[in-house]
């Protein structure tokens, strides 16, 4: 797989055939788009989209003219490029070169505790995570190397396995209880919620 997706970065500009990466996959197209999108939520051709979109606002920060950079990244006019790249990143190409424009969605990794029955410090915030199903997967041995070895045997053999799917409208959680997280003997969790 990581091979697989070596070769679709080294030709993000190139076509996709699906066959040839799936080959590298040793897999059949199939069974590989079925497989990727079962460990990322998305599918290679949404992954493709997303991935040409974002080195297409980079190219354009940099400068390049964006009838060019629509062209490389696949696009047969501005018009399509254009309609694409707003709406993925909410702007225009040409608004994108603006002082202060702002593109990424943003990625939060929240560090919280229980409930607290005091008011909360300045600049801290409450918020309720919503009722949801989840598989909780224990993860012994030292952070963050036994907890990534989870993260990863998750995506890669647990989904493929079970037929569920990561629900990605919810957030995952790590639970760190007290204790010595470089001890080989170290217990946390990761929960994943999950859909059918």
């Amino acid at each position: 797989m990581n091979r697989a997706v070596d070769y679709l970065e080294a030709n993000i500009t190139e076509k996709l055939d699906i066959e040839k990466v799936a080959k590298i996959a040793l897999s059949s197209p199939f069974h590989f788009q079925r497989m990727y999108h079962m460990i990322t939520g998305v599918t290679i051709a949404e992954y493709m989209r997303r991935r040409r979109l974002t080195l297409a606002a980079q190219d354009i920060l940099s400068g390049r003219k964006i009838i060019n950079v629509a062209y490389r990244y696949g696009y047969e006019t501005p018009e399509a490029f254009t309609k694409a790249f707003r709406k993925m990143h909410g702007i225009s190409p040409s608004a994108a070169r603006e002082l202060g424009a702002n593109l990424k969605d943003e990625f939060n990794y929240i560090i919280g505790v229980e409930e607290i029955k005091e008011t909360l410090p300045k600049g801290y915030v409450s918020a309720t995570i919503p009722a949801a199903t989840w598989a909780v997967f224990e993860s012994v041995g030292a952070l963050p190397e036994a907890l990534m070895d989870i993260i990863r045997r998750v995506y890669s053999e647990w989904f493929p396995a079970t037929g569920y799917q990561h629900d990605l409208c919810t957030p995952g959680l790590e639970v760190y209880p007290e204790g010595d997280k470089h001890s080989p003997d170290y217990r946390c969790e990761y929960w994943v919620p999950v859909k059918k």
